[in-house]
């Protein structure tokens, strides 16, 4: 099972829908042009922004990172990441867009 953050943030198509698409996730089921946004798996990038069935092969369910978003389509997915980034910097925390989330 996935692991979610706690104030997840999702897009305005996955609105109504949030806990279906999470039960798909956590299921591994393939959910078309749903993208997840997470910490970063390298040590450079704050985030990653993978579409969901790059997640499930490349990791495996049980091996995922924190979802901290989710979003049908790539553009919706760079607005949330947009949004927490405004938010980080309006609380005071500049580009650190992990440090703002792992502190909220």
């Amino acid at each position: 099972m996935a692991e979610w953050y706690k104030d997840l943030y999702v897009g305005e198509n996955v609105k109504g829908k949030k806990r279906k698409m999470i039960r798909l996730v956590n299921r591994g089921c393939f959910v078309p042009d749903l993208y997840l946004i997470t910490f970063a798996s390298n040590g450079r990038d704050q985030l990653d922004i993978l579409e969901e069935r790059r997640f499930l092969l490349d990791a495996g369910i049980w091996e995922m990172p924190e979802i901290i978003g989710m979003a049908v389509g790539q553009r919706e997915a760079l607005e949330i990441v947009c949004r927490i980034a405004e938010e980080s910097r309006r609380a005071g925390y500049g580009g650190n867009l992990s440090a703002y989330l792992r502190g909220r």
